[in-house]
């Protein structure tokens, strides 16, 4: 009571004005964790130079919650001749726990004279290729790998 006295029998919850909540189970821990996916260690292989360049890049969850399989990463590139091309979309294959990271790959296949000039390749999780998500994350302003400068100058 307000002065301090511990009633003998408790009052019925579902009685009490303004409770009613004696079934909710709620959960004390961990009701507003989610993850926090970052695409990070964006690399260019230049093996195949001669007709496409291999974008790889890791999908990390550094929240406190799992990801679903199948978010979706989209490859872009900005150059001379374009602002903003959409290289493509690949989605990630398993959950990811929180910690856990995958490699997703793009292959960028384009004619000799676009690969030789230099642009900057970068890489967007949680995008469908339009900046749509589908998963929510605790922030969602961190999805970009940092852009890394790419092409396939022949030597002469």
């Amino acid at each position: 009571g307000d002065d301090g006295a511990v009633p003998r029998d408790e009052i019925a919850n579902w009685t009490a004005p303004g409770l009613n909540n004696f079934r909710q189970n709620v959960q004390t821990t961990g009701v507003l964790d989610a993850p926090d996916l970052l695409a990070v260690d964006l690399r260019a292989d230049y093996t195949r130079c001669n007709g496409s360049i291999d974008l790889r890049a890791r999908v990390l969850n550094r929240g406190a919650a799992g990801a679903p399989a199948g978010v979706n990463v989209a490859f872009h590139r900005s150059g001379a001749s374009v602002p903003d091309e959409l290289l493509g979309v690949v989605a990630t294959t398993r959950a990811l726990l929180p910690g856990e990271t995958e490699i997703v790959e793009r292959t960028w296949t384009a004619m000799a004279a676009t690969l030789e000039e230099t642009s900057m390749a970068w890489v967007v999780v949680d995008d469908d290729g339009t900046g749509t998500g589908t998963v929510n994350e605790c922030d969602e302003a961190n999805n970009a790998a940092t852009p890394i400068a790419v092409g396939c100058a022949p030597v002469r």
